[in-house]
């Protein structure tokens, strides 16, 4: 199974369509009614993806999710015909906001929305993230980058370019960790990517729920096929720069 999402809601479609796209995509899918408490909330594991039917919905689940901050989906009822506000739409974000989804979303985009939630999960939430440039050697079906990572994890990096591959797209990396033997070669997932926005000259993210600073263009990934030994190794590396910093 590629993970569980606990859908929290009462519409026909959470048991219908949705529901069977998920599960033949590989969720475990749970439902049951809304809860908007703490307790009731995903646990690391999970995606949540909740149902709005209304400003109410928004005002009730925003004071929970904002003190879990746990990566989430939500479905927009087709009742519901206003829009989320700027101000509602920063704050969800900031709670861990990864899209909406309506009855009209095509169902390959529903599965990517909430297995790029997913990704979050396993990175963010669980693995530290050491800043550090490391040489990258980047192969795709249409080229070969030469870069640099920016951050790095056991179970992922985030790797600076001009040309990102596109979110979920898969590619090849090379690198090294310094003090370790041997190249670290792995297939990697990209799970979201950074451009520059050209129009308004500056760097951003406007999908990240986490706000983070953005200093680089590039993609976040995540390691496919990397040997447990050598995720063991960056842990290791990790803790060494960490324990010598302190």
């Amino acid at each position: 199974m590629n993970g569980r999402v606990r859908m929290q809601g009462n519409t026909e479609f959470f048991t219908g369509q949705l529901f069977e796209s998920l599960g033949d995509c590989g969720f475990e899918v749970v439902a049951g009614p809304m809860d908007y408490s703490v307790e009731g909330l995903v646990c690391s594991e999970e995606v949540g993806l909740f149902e709005v039917r209304g400003a109410s919905d928004i005002a009730a689940m925003l004071g929970a999710l904002e003190e879990t901050a746990a990566p989430f989906v939500l479905y927009k009822d087709p009742g519901y015909a206003e829009s989320i506000s700027e101000v509602d739409g920063a704050r969800l974000k900031g709670a861990g906001l990864m899209g909406v989804i309506t009855r009209q979303t095509p169902l390959e985009e529903m599965a990517f929305v909430v297995n790029r939630a997913f990704f979050y999960n396993k990175v963010v939430k669980r693995n530290p993230r050491l800043p550090i440039t490391l040489p990258v050697t980047v192969t795709t079906p249409e080229r070969t980058m030469m870069t640099n990572s920016a951050q790095l994890s056991r179970d992922g990096m985030f790797i600076i370019t001009l040309h990102p591959c596109a979110a979920n797209a898969i590619c090849d990396l090379e690198f090294s960790v310094p003090g370790v033997k041997g190249k670290f070669k792995t297939q990697a997932r990209v799970i979201y990517n950074i451009a520059v926005n050209k129009d308004l000259s500056i760097i951003s993210n406007p999908n990240d729920p986490f706000r983070r600073l953005v200093t680089h263009p590039g993609m976040a990934v995540f390691f496919v096929d990397l040997e447990e030994s050598r995720r063991l190794a960056i842990d290791a590396y990790i803790d060494g720069i960490e324990g010598a910093a302190n």
